[in-house]
């Protein structure tokens, strides 16, 4: 399906506009709206979250800041978080840079080198089943013995 362009080459609104709609709809109803219900929650008054607790409140805020345990373990998750995003950033963009830059050929080889890892676990979790499943498995052998 061709897009509608410009004369400048550019895609018109209403082809962007249908094609961020959908996504921008899974985000706001799988993200925001669950991220709303619990900032919510978390203002009651109350501990009781689902028993129409009228009035808000900063208390649970205040009982997670004033519990040095929680601001440790808060801390050092965003600790590791930043670490994460930081390692991410170093590999990942020149990785990225790298295959844009390439031609088709050699782009297509580094792909398949970068996602094959990641493929490991499928792989893993088949033999596993398999193992587990086969005909010399544990449940045929179990279904034998009954």
């Amino acid at each position: 399906m061709a897009a509608v362009q410009d004369r400048g080459g550019r895609r018109s609104g209403w082809v962007l506009l249908g094609q961020t709609v959908p996504s921008a709809t899974v985000v706001i109803v799988f993200v925001l709206v669950p991220l709303l219900v619990l900032v919510r929650i978390s203002l009651y008054a109350t501990d009781q979250s689902f028993t129409g607790a009228h009035g808000w409140s900063l208390r649970q805020y205040a009982r997670f800041l004033g519990d040095p345990l929680y601001v440790r373990v808060f801390g050092e998750t965003m600790l590791y978080g930043l670490i994460v995003a930081a390692a991410t950033l170093v590999i990942g963009f020149p990785v990225g840079y790298s295959l844009a830059r390439m031609g088709a050929a050699a782009r297509r080889w580094r792909m398949i080198l970068v996602i094959l890892p990641l493929t490991l676990s499928l792989v893993v979790n088949v033999f596993g089943w398999l193992v587990i499943l086969g005909g010399s498995g544990l449940v045929n052998n179990l279904l034998l013995g009954v």
